[in-house]
């Protein structure tokens, strides 16, 4: 896997390759969450309602997330999906009910405009150097990197290096996803909340991007209308419909049922 302490040499030997290889570090522990099974996150009995509409988008829901969690989110488009991942975020708060998170949680999270915080005049480069300059604050203290790890991190998630040092605003809509996925993975997240990642990612990048978050030792939330990547990565299956939400997992009936 990428870290921060590959050197020169593996950078360009991964570059040479022409290998995607993302990586979303281990969390660590959260107090008072010793099994995999107990919730980092609780939605009890939410509803939200836009104020310009008079229909709640999200009616009575109670879910929760524990770092086993793997969510595929589905439901027809304007069902309250991206509501509910905003709920989660803290975007948006419960006009009843409440979202309840452990006190120290860190999330990570990408949808559309994620891409909208990357400054369009930086480089990836200048961009990171800047934000961070030589060090990487993770949940084991400074981590030190110089400009050839970091040419390896970015090279880690697809930036190659002629495009390292271009403005941002030159890039395509793919490349600045593994610009965003880079930023991710520094924050070291307890829960991914991920909304239509695939859209803009190649095959080789989508194939990178599943193999890390199968492995990923925190939780994943993902709305996805690509039903391959969703299969390979969830464990469990929320349906939005009409402001609810239906949960059942994997080998239940109406998993195979939903996804066809």
């Amino acid at each position: 896997m990428c870290s921060s302490d590959l050197d020169a040499k593996v950078y360009f030997e991964l570059a040479e390759k022409g290998k995607i290889d993302f990586n979303f570090p281990s969390p660590g522990n959260l107090a008072g969450v010793k099994s995999k099974g107990k919730a980092l996150m609780k939605m009890e009995n939410c509803t939200f309602t836009y104020p310009c509409n008079t229909t709640p988008t999200i009616v009575g829901i109670t879910v929760q997330v524990s770092l086993s969690s793997r969510v595929a989110l589905l439901g027809p488009n304007g069902a309250g999906k991206s509501t509910l991942l905003k709920l989660m975020r803290g975007d948006l708060q419960a006009v009843e009910g409440e979202v309840k998170r452990h006190g120290h949680l860190r999330l990570g999270s990408y949808n559309q405009h994620s891409a909208e915080i990357l400054p369009p005049d930086k480089s990836p480069m200048e961009f990171m150097m800047e934000k961070y300059g030589e060090g990487v604050v993770t949940v084991d203290g400074a981590q030190k990197m110089d400009m050839q790890q970091w040419r390896a991190k970015l090279g880690c998630y697809g930036v190659r290096q002629d495009k390292q040092t271009l403005p941002i605003s030159t890039m395509s809509d793919g490349l600045k996803a593994r610009v965003v996925f880079t930023l991710i993975s520094l924050t070291n997240p307890h829960i991914l909340l991920l909304d239509e990642p695939t859209n803009h990612l190649d095959v080789e990048t989508l194939d990178a991007l599943s193999d890390a978050l199968r492995i990923f030792q925190g939780a994943t939330v993902i709305v996805s209308h690509n039903q391959g990547f969703l299969t390979e990565v969830c464990n469990e299956l929320w349906t939005v419909d009409a402001g609810k939400v239906s949960c059942s997992g994997r080998g239940s009936e109406s998993f195979a049922k939903e996804f066809s």
